[in-house]
């Protein structure tokens, strides 16, 4: 598990070592509020849900990541600099 983990962290550091500083905080700065923007992070058993919940609880865990794309996206082009 340490080898993935590392060499994650390595592809990670060797794509963003070309770009400026600003610009890689910007990109871990989405991904991780992309991340935080799930709300179970994983912690349910999905074989628990019922098969009639299947598509509200794909909702449920899939909305709030699409709406932060959606208004991150509209945000870049709408307010300028």
């Amino acid at each position: 598990m340490r080898r993935i983990g590392l060499a994650v962290v390595l592809v990670v550091s060797i794509t963003l070592a070309p770009l400026a500083a600003q610009t890689q905080q910007a990109i871990m700065g989405y991904a991780l509020a992309a991340y935080v923007a799930i709300p179970n992070f994983g912690l349910l058993v999905e074989s628990s849900i019922p098969g009639d919940a299947t598509r509200r609880h794909a909702l449920v865990s899939n909305l709030p990541l699409i709406t932060y794309i959606t208004v991150a996206v509209v945000f870049a082009f709408a307010i300028p600099y």
